[in-house]
């Protein structure tokens, strides 16, 4: 199975935060999305920050609807986790309604292979990220998050974990706090064979205890054209 992984296009109509050029991602999700089509991929991954936040809650309308509306011109299935930065924008609901991409947390089942989906936009308090607000060196798996991960692993026959914050082991602010937990729920599911995360930019992969952590570098740096199709 062929995956399409992008992540942090923080598409706005500002030309440049730090050393992010924010438009450029409109054009940049038009080839990447046009490549992914042209290689027969069966499933494409955002792995969050799909949109970067504006002043005036109309641009990030206007902005959350045209990118969304781009990708699914493409029509290949598409998933889109929920990022700190889409989080600091719109809550979850209007996110979801403008986009049409689902919430997560949830999970897909497509060629015996569950893919799923989690959402770490809380503080440690499990508190949920707010509009305006971004603490995004504090982020967690809620305890009703990491129940639903547990039951959902266990009847799964191969499985696919995606993130927008990192779930390895490095000590490092882009990491979720309680990530070791969830690395426990995965690793005792014993059918996960890739973890797929966004959010640190420069993009990371390692392996701990036989799966594979993956993390692309962001779509948004300078004018580079980063995505990755992964094989699993």
């Amino acid at each position: 199975m062929k995956i399409g992984l992008f992540a942090d296009p923080h598409y706005s109509t500002e030309t440049l935060v730090l050393n992010r050029r924010p438009s450029l991602s409109y054009e940049k999700v038009n080839e990447v999305m046009t490549n992914f089509s042209n290689q027969n991929v069966d499933m494409v991954i955002c792995l969050g920050d799909l949109i970067n936040a504006e002043h005036e809650r109309e641009q990030n309308v206007t902005n959350l609807t045209k990118i969304s509306s781009l990708i699914k011109s493409f029509n290949l299935p598409f998933h889109c986790l929920f990022g700190n930065h889409d989080a600091q924008t719109f809550d979850a609901i209007d996110f979801e309604q403008i986009s049409g991409f689902k919430m997560s947390p949830y999970s897909v089942d497509t060629n015996d292979i569950r893919f799923i989906f989690l959402n770490a936009n809380y503080t440690d308090d499990e508190n949920p990220y707010s509009v305006g607000k971004n603490p995004w060196k504090n982020s967690y798996i809620p305890q009703a998050e990491l129940t639903w991960l547990e039951k959902t692993l266990s009847s799964a026959k191969r499985a696919c974990v995606c993130s927008h914050q990192n779930l390895d082991e490095r000590d490092n602010p882009h990491v979720i706090r309680n990530a070791a937990k969830v690395r426990e729920l995965i690793e005792k599911s014993n059918n996960v064979s890739y973890v797929f995360s966004g959010h640190y930019h420069k993009g990371y992969e390692t392996k701990i205890n036989d799966i594979n952590y993956f993390t692309p570098k962001a779509l948004c740096i300078e004018e580079e054209i980063n995505y990755n199709i992964i094989e699993i």
